[in-house]
């Protein structure tokens, strides 16, 4: 499964740029829930490893219904009324994914039924692995 790469817009209403990142970071992104405690509770742990995240050359990104307000200044907002992203992807609110520079998803989190800290913490190894594979050198997943 791929993200796709929809034209959603950013949380000021304009277009957010998918191919910036393809090809050029991983990405994380977490379909949220506006005012779930646990979805936050995602956004604060991204933002608490944001260096690490610069590290792996990761962008976190997190998708509403609508602008969710205050929210963690190193995580993009994305804004999908319609919830387009998520049914494209057939995945409930609340899921956390890591997919590498291609956008290939490499790991699907139910961050309620995982738990917050957990989901964060996962996805975040997930983009390290991915950081360190090289299908072309023949370095797969181990």
């Amino acid at each position: 499964m791929n993200l796709p790469m929809l034209q959603l817009r950013n949380r000021d209403g304009s277009p957010f740029s998918w191919p910036e990142l393809w090809q050029r970071r991983n990405v994380l992104v977490l379909v949220a829930h506006g005012s779930c405690a646990s979805c936050r509770r995602v956004l604060a742990d991204w933002e608490e490893q944001a260096d690490v995240l610069a590290a792996e050359n990761t962008t976190p990104i997190a998708i509403f219904e609508e602008d969710p307000g205050e929210t963690p200044p190193g995580v993009r907002v994305l804004v999908d009324p319609q919830r387009r992203f998520a049914s494209q992807l057939g995945i409930p609110s609340g899921t956390v994914l890591a997919a590498d520079r291609f956008f290939e998803v490499l790991e699907q989190e139910d961050v309620h039924a995982m738990g917050a800290d957990e989901a964060a913490s996962d996805s975040i190894d997930w983009v390290r692995l991915a950081e360190r594979q090289c299908p072309e050198c023949g370095v797969g997943t181990w």
